[in-house]
């Protein structure tokens, strides 16, 4: 028991520098809402700068720690100032890129100054062995440190809750607009935010490197126990996130106690995240969620003469050129192969992955083993290798389906550590420390060593390149490329449409792991012995999404630019003739991003892709512009029926026993004052609220446990308030989505075929009876206002659905075109055979197209009837038109 306390007691100390490390973290989201990424690298700027000063220029400890802690504030000041201030309208995935930009500078000006070894650091603080009683001791250094995180915490709690600026701050995080219009500067409290946290964070560096030593790994990878810290205080409460930065540095002790091995260890803190943000995570983005915008990418082509040209040239050179320049070209091919996998996942997908090269490193480590173990050949090895590692991905991604966008990239960053320090760095598991050995490869009895024949190897991997490359555009052209661009855009609006944003993201996060194992498999077998402890790790994940996103993450071209730069890649020999780059290349490549992050965020490829726009717009207008002439069939009718409703959103009852019935070929007009609850009702009978009680039946079948995706297949069709497109997609594609087959075969069809059916004549007869016959090949952003609108009722009523629900289509529209809507409304009716509930506060137009109307008022239904008998109802004179006296008075 006694050695349990000691050890518990001696992780005191490095939880408490986790949590002043959190603290600052929380200080910079707080302030600019950014997770910095580069925390850990600017905690290993102010420790090489503290050890700089104090050993190797002779100043005294607390001279040398305020300086280096200063230096690393001005660090925060620059990034904010000089790079967020310029990007703060650009994605949240460019704001992500400038951490890993900073992260990468950093680190590489540290390696190229002081080296990556480790370098041991004289404890500053006393020393000494405090006597706790019952024969256990600790030393003074750990109370020290537990002292100074909790006196600084207590300072932060007290700034943040009782200062002006604390309240500021508050007000900036919660709305900043709002603190603007009440004349706070956002910008002056980002920066402010951003000076302390980052001066935390050196803080936390000075006071780790005693207990670490100084080592560029070491203290980069804190990032991952801070944010587990940071994440358990959900970025704002700054006791909680001391006591998960202490937590955290006690279990670790435990458990370096315990024998497990230092990979459990180090592995603690990414289970803290998986646990906290799978557990707080939803699956749906709630009502109002201001969707990530991701990078431009690539139209729907097929792979055209570029593509030939291009494999012909690479085939030359392999063929022409020396061996240094051909082993080269291998190693960018595969790394192209590594960020195709990246184009797919975070490019069309939209997932932030930090943790691909986790998929390379298993790819490889299950292909070696067995080749090793059991004398498989390469082919056999290649398959059992990406076999197993591609279902690997499907279980490991299961935690994208309670997360997005940065906690998404988190949570794949920790999987990372976690594989490596488990698994990579286990030498019990990968051969021990001389690695695992293989046979040459040979292929189909083709002897495909890459030391005897560079070329033939090289030849393989081109072979690869090319076939993920085909299969990446593939499915940009297909229906599957339409549903991962869907659920990038907007997941509630692709669930509207039967999309299954569950499906789709472990599609994508299946086959990008498929592509990165394969590469993994390549890298594996190019030499006789495989290490895995080096080339797997974080620091191989994240150089690979800055490259992707130079070279463009939405473009099949941005992965051949991103391998060609890539470390050991065919731009680096060119260029080793003239300068030795392999010092000063990882800062080369981290810098670019952040200078394209703010030039030009959609990255290189799409200004190549821009010379031959116009004659693909041209070939993609013809195949786009021709719409049928015939009329549509009406669709089945199926009645909705709403019986006794509530929906309750803690102690507020946004519904309260609310029921009527949605008859096919009848418009029912849903009217109410501001919160009445109108689209809380959408969207509890599309799917995404639950109702406490109450039911829905379709034609005769209750719905009430269907999701959203399956109501939308049922035949439930909407339009959203705020529009809710698919940015992404151009107008035909938009409508287009909403008419693609939910079944899974597209899936595994167009990675080598895409089939695009042609359109039903109800998704003709919308784009000519809401005017979008013209503007099919362009994208929604080039739309007026109201032609966006028309777009997403055309979108919503493309597939036929029996009842289609019209959220306040005519918001913003000019009377000419809400004389127009209205006849399209009645015409989905009348010609449609659809049951339509529309939620509008023109009465004007409820009164002119509806059947009937349901008046709501504090969530209760007060009226139903013709709209002349509800017009002249006392209760909703009242409610919301106003009493009658009010109205003498407006007169």
């Amino acid at each position: 028991m006694n050695q349990i306390l000691e050890f518990a007691v001696l992780g005191l100390g490095t939880g408490a520098v986790y949590a002043l490390a959190a603290q600052g973290m929380v200080l910079i989201y707080r302030g600019s809402g950014i997770i910095n990424f580069s925390h850990g690298a600017m905690a290993l700027f102010s420790a090489a700068l503290f050890v700089e000063l104090r050993d190797d220029n002779g100043l005294p400890d607390i001279f040398a720690g305020l300086l280096a802690v200063l230096a690393t504030a001005m660090i925060g000041l620059i990034v904010d100032a000089g790079i967020m201030r310029r990007i703060r309208a650009a994605s949240p995935l460019a704001r992500l890129v400038v951490t890993l930009g900073v992260l990468g500078v950093i680190e590489s000006i540290v390696i190229i100054r002081y080296g990556s070894s480790l370098r041991f650091v004289e404890q500053f603080l006393p020393s000494g062995q405090i006597d706790l009683g019952g024969n256990v001791t600790v030393g003074a250094d750990r109370i020290i440190l537990c002292a100074i995180a909790i006196t600084l915490t207590v300072l932060l709690w007290l700034v943040y809750q009782h200062s002006e600026f604390g309240r500021q701050t508050t007000a900036v995080a919660e709305n900043p607009r709002s603190a603007a219009a009440l004349g706070i500067s956002a910008e002056r409290i980002s920066t402010l935010n951003w000076m302390l946290g980052s001066g935390l964070a050196g803080l936390a560096g000075v006071l780790l490197i005693p207990l670490t030593g100084l080592m560029p790994v070491i203290l980069v990878l804190m990032i991952i126990p801070t944010l587990a810290a940071a994440l358990v205080g959900r970025f704002s409460s700054f006791p909680l996130t001391l006591c998960g930065g202490v937590g955290i540095g006690i279990a670790q002790s435990l458990i370096g106690m315990s024998g497990l091995g230092a990979g459990w260890t180090t592995s603690l803190p990414f289970l803290v995240i998986i646990a906290v943000l799978v557990f707080q995570g939803r699956s749906l983005p709630l009502r109002g969620f201001i969707n990530d915008q991701l990078p431009a990418v690539s139209m729907p082509r097929p792979p055209g003469w570029a593509m030939a040209g291009g494999i012909m040239l690479c085939v030359v050179l392999i063929l022409s050129l020396s061996e240094d320049y051909v082993n080269a070209i291998t190693g960018s091919l595969i790394v192209g192969v590594i960020l195709l996998s990246i184009v797919l996942l975070t490019g069309l997908a939209g997932q932030v992955s930090l943790g691909q090269y986790a998929f390379v490193g298993l790819g490889a480590f299950i292909s070696a083993r067995l080749a090793d173990l059991y004398d498989l050949p390469f082919l056999a090895a290649f398959v059992f290798g990406v076999g197993l590692t591609t279902p690997l991905g499907l279980l490991l991604s299961l935690p994208a389906l309670r997360t997005r966008g940065v906690n998404l990239a988190v949570v794949t960053l920790g999987l990372g550590v976690a594989l490596d320090n488990l698994i990579f760095k286990n030498k019990d598991l990968t051969g021990g420390f001389e690695g695992t050995r293989i046979d040459p490869p040979s292929l189909l009895g083709w002897e495909i060593d890459s030391i005897l024949y560079p070329e033939r190897y090289a030849l393989v991997a081109l072979l690869l390149f090319v076939l993920c490359a085909a299969a990446v555009l593939n499915i940009r052209r297909g229906a599957s490329g339409r549903r991962l661009l869907a659920v990038r855009s907007n997941e509630r609006a692709a669930a509207a449409l039967g999309i299954s944003v569950t499906g789709a993201k472990l599609y994508a996060f299946t086959l990008a792991a498929a592509m990165a194992s394969s590469a993994g498999v390549l890298s594996a077998f190019r030499f006789p012995n495989v290490r895995f402890d080096i080339g797997y790790t974080m620091f191989n994940s994240i150089p690979a999404v800055l490259m992707a996103f130079l070279g463009g993450i939405g473009f099949v071209l941005g992965a051949v630019i991103g391998g060609a730069i890539a470390l050991g890649g065919i731009v680096n020999e060119v260029l080793s003739g003239l300068f030795d780059l392999q010092e000063w290349q990882g800062l080369l490549i981290s810098g670019s991003a952040i200078v394209m992050v703010i030039v030009h965020p959609d990255g290189l490829a799409p200004i190549l892709a821009r010379l031959g726009a116009k004659r693909n717009n041209a070939h993609t207008r013809k195949n786009v512009s021709v719409v049928d002439d015939g009329h549509v069939t009406p669709c089945d009718g199926k009645p909705l029926v709403v019986s006794d409703v509530t929906v309750r959103f803690g102690g507020l009852v946004a519904l309260e026993r609310v029921g009527f019935t949605l008859r096919p070929g009848e418009v029912v007009g849903l009217i109410g004052p501001n919160g009445a609850g109108k689209t809380t009702l959408i969207d509890m009978i599309t799917g995404f609220t639950r109702p406490q009680s109450g039911s829905l039946v379709l034609d005769g079948k209750s719905i009430d446990r269907r999701s959203a995706v399956k109501r939308a297949r049922c035949g439930i069709g909407r339009t959203f308030q705020s529009l809710e497109l698919f940015d992404d997609l151009t107008v035909a594609d938009n409508i287009r989505v909403a008419c693609d087959s939910a079944s899974w075969h597209s899936y595994l069809r167009d990675p080598f075929r895409p089939r695009n059916v042609p359109l039903p004549a109800a998704a003709h007869y919308a784009v000519r009876s809401f005017g979008l016959a013209d503007s099919l090949d362009l994208l929604p952003s080039s739309l007026s206002y109201g032609e966006r609108r028309l777009l997403g009722i055309a979108r919503a009523v493309a597939a036929q659905p029996s009842v289609v629900l019209l959220d306040e289509p005519a918001a913003g529209l000019g009377q000419e075109e809400r004389a127009n809507l209205a006849k399209l409304i009645r015409s989905l009716a009348d010609e449609w055979n659809m049951a339509v509930l529309l939620v509008e506060h023109d009465m004007n137009l409820v009164m002119d197209v509806c059947d009937r109307v349901v008046v709501l008022d504090f969530g209760r239904k007060i009226a139903e009837g013709p709209p002349g008998d509800v017009a002249n109802n006392p209760d909703v004179v009242r409610a919301y038109l106003g009493s009658a006296d009010m109205q003498e008075e407006e007169a």
